[in-house]
């Protein structure tokens, strides 16, 4: 439950997911970051380039770690929030005044500038990952160019709830850092929990 509405420092530190860009390239067209991935892969596993279901197990793989990085980030910034002496904002009172004043704590400053940029890039990085096992996925089942738009229906199925997840529990962070209370650690933990892939097999391009 969010409990100080539009009141967060985190609220500009949202991730906003780009559209697709791959539908349509080549290997040799493709970023460098999403090349050395596939390389990386098919090094340790020859066959990991012809099967989709290698593939879709590696897009798994990615999101749990992916998960575990922010769980471990996010525990660490509560730490951090938890020993600075700055007292949890009260609802009434003016925000800018309280922020302005956070801010000359060095321990709230190293969250905002360090930590959270640090947060964007993991999933950044995912999502660049994300994207280029979809763009194999993909090539795999056919041709890369084939059918835009029903590929990139299929990456947005798939990754938009997890960078929806992703926010939300920017949010309860951004709550913790106001107020550090259990219950907002408790809720952001609980949504990246709930943005995991079911038990079972993974969906698959032309399954979903």
């Amino acid at each position: 439950m969010v409990r100080f509405g539009n009141i967060n420092p985190c609220v500009d530190q949202k991730y906003t997911l780009a559209e697709y860009a791959l539908a349509g390239e080549t290997f040799d067209t493709l970023p460098p970051v999403a090349k050395e991935l596939i390389s990386a892969n098919v090094k340790v596993d020859p066959k990991f380039a012809d099967d989709p279901r290698r593939v879709v197990a590696q897009r798994v793989v990615i999101q749990r770690r992916l998960l575990n990085d922010l769980l471990n980030l996010d525990a660490s910034i509560r730490a951090q929030r938890q020993k600075a002496p700055t007292q949890p904002f009260r609802m009434g009172s003016s925000f800018l005044r309280w922020w302005q004043g956070a801010l000359h704590q060095k321990t709230i400053r190293t969250i905002m500038e360090d930590d959270l940029r640090m947060r964007h890039q993991l999933v950044h990085s995912f999502v660049e990952s994300f994207d280029a096992l979809v763009w194999l996925e993909t090539c795999i089942a056919g041709s890369p160019g084939e059918g835009l738009a029903m590929i990139q229906a299929y990456r947005d199925k798939l990754l938009r709830p997890i960078i929806k997840a992703v926010n939300r529990s920017l949010t309860y962070l951004g709550e913790y850092i106001l107020a550090p209370l259990e219950d907002a650690a408790k809720d952001g933990i609980e949504v990246l929990w709930d943005s995991l892939e079911p038990d079972g097999p993974a969906p698959t391009y032309g399954s979903c």
